[in-house]
């Protein structure tokens, strides 16, 4: 299967310029042979593309921007475009360092990692200052003495507010300061972290720097994750987060996909494969977040979190699993929700939570979309779903053998229902060649337990213990039926949701 293709639109409005060329394109190693050098020919506007790659050595780290208003974006996506700083003690590297005087620049889809920095002004994987965005990158392993060692943002007073968006911190190590994420500055500056994963970083992973006469800096997190927890501390404002492991696919292999019942990709083997649990992180970054290049489909209602959300390889969503007016982030839509709602009522601009139909102004068209999913609690989709789980085989049976036909259990949860089986299969047949469809008729909820048989079946067959959960569904009593492949009916029962 062919890996899903990274595209990028550029928005924005018509601006005209005396004397000035139109932005270009620039690709590196194509037409330069590293980083700086495009950077050093770019004039304002201009875009930099980086071919997939690892990039290190001269003009491939310690890259500035040069107080240029571009943007500089990899081709590919953060796993296959990695920045090695490759410094250490004695040898210190950077990966970026990123600012304009006039206009926004922009950092977009890399991996950073090998950034070593020692002193105060030390910069570890990138520094930020001024209009700065860093969106859906990857800081990995990098050091840092004093600042944070995965992104540190300097205002100097200045009123900076740079901006880090659906970003991944792993492993990264400050001795002094942020694990992760730092600032120093003056009352004026602040750094917005949003959509973010932090995980296993010194902690903690944000931290405030005050070493002006202007007034303490600010930091203010949404819709991000934390696997050790946050402190609470001056200068930091916390909204919307969790506290969860973010569940990554393979942190050791630096695969950090997010784990989900109903597919991510795999860069190994290019294909989209399931895992038997779900992250925290889909379906749960700031609602009023466009959705981006994120796979379409119905169940997909809120933008993931972390350096894969918003892109064509962000993990796909379960059904029933994001909910779209949940603004606080507690898996349930209250008064709570309610009053966050309220708090923005008539904003216009990006991102803003209440804007659930995302067309950047909170009015009575999010009033109306909220108001169908207020008050409650896992509020069901058009179309209920089923995720599933088989695991190896238990016990080995003779082709005579039978199981009792009422084998399998059920209990209710909420607005869902919970399945437990033995299902009955060759012993050769793998398991990814079995799965659990169901059907909604009304009030008759219909289960197949569905085998694809091997080429050469065995000549017994197995217990495969599997488990599954249905829904959501509206209140009511149903009939639930149960079918095999080849043995046909199993039985039925009768299930009330309340």
């Amino acid at each position: 299967m062919r890996k899903p293709a990274y595209t990028t639109i550029l928005l924005g409005s018509i601006v005209l310029f005396i004397c000035s060329a139109a932005a270009v394109e620039r690709h590196v190693p194509s037409m330069y042979p590293t980083i700086q050098a495009a950077i050093d020919a770019a004039m304002e506007g201009d875009v930099i593309v980086v071919a997939p790659g690892t990039y290190t050595g001269t003009g491939n780290r310690d890259i500035e921007f040069l107080d240029k208003a571009i943007t500089i974006r990899s081709e590919n996506g953060p796993t296959d475009c990695i920045i090695d700083c490759n410094g250490s003690l004695g040898d210190e590297h950077f990966g970026f360092k990123l600012y304009s005087n006039s206009g926004a620049c922009t950092l977009d889809g890399f991996t950073i990692t090998g950034a070593v920095a020692t002193d105060f002004y030390g910069i570890g994987a990138v520094m930020c200052m001024r209009n700065t965005v860093i969106r859906n990158c990857i800081f990995r392993q990098n050091y840092s003495q004093e600042l944070g060692a995965g992104v540190s943002a300097a205002g100097n007073c200045s009123g900076a507010t740079p901006e880090v968006i659906n970003c991944t911190f792993v492993n990264n190590v400050s001795e002094n300061s942020g694990g992760a994420v730092s600032i120093f500055g003056g009352f004026d500056d602040k750094i917005i972290v949003r959509n973010c994963i932090f995980s296993d970083n010194t902690t903690p992973d944000l931290e405030v720097e005050y070493r002006t006469k202007c007034g303490a800096p600010r930091i203010y997190a949404e819709y991000s994750i934390f696997k050790s927890g946050w402190q609470n501390q001056s200068g930091i404002t916390i909204e919307n987060c969790l506290e969860a492991d973010p569940c990554f696919a393979n942190a050791g292999s630096d695969d950090y996909h997010l784990k989900s019942q109903a597919g991510r990709w795999d860069p190994n083997s290019e294909s989209w494969v399931t895992d038997s649990v779900t992250s925290s992180c889909i379906d749960a970054g700031n609602p009023g977040c466009p959705l981006g290049d994120e796979p379409s489909d119905a169940n997909n209602v809120r933008i993931n979190m972390g350096a894969y959300g918003g892109t064509v390889e962000a993990s796909k969503t379960p059904a029933g699993w994001g909910i779209l007016a949940d603004l606080t982030n507690d898996r349930k839509v209250d008064f709570n929700d309610l009053g966050a709602f309220v708090s923005y009522w008539l904003e216009g601009g990006e991102c803003i939570p209440s804007d659930l139909d995302r067309d950047e102004s909170v009015d009575f068209d999010d009033y109306a979309i909220f108001a169908r999913q207020w008050p409650g609690a896992d509020i069901p989709p058009a179309e209920p779903g089923v995720e599933f789980q088989i695991t190896p085989c238990q016990m080995y049976l003779s082709e005579t053998e039978q199981l009792d036909e009422t084998r399998f259990t059920v209990t209710v949860e909420g607005r869902r229902i919970h399945f437990e089986d033995m299902m009955v299969a060759n012993c050769c047949t793998p398991i990814q060649n079995l799965w659990i469809e169901m059907t909604v008729n009304g009030f008759l909820i219909t289960i197949y337990e569905n085998e694809e048989l091997p080429q050469n079946p065995c000549l017994c067959i197995c217990d495969y213990p599997v488990t599954a959960t249905l829904g959501p569904f509206e209140a009511g009593t149903y009939i639930l039926e149960v079918y095999e492949d080849f043995g046909g009916f199993i039985g039925s029962t009768t299930v009330i949701i309340e």
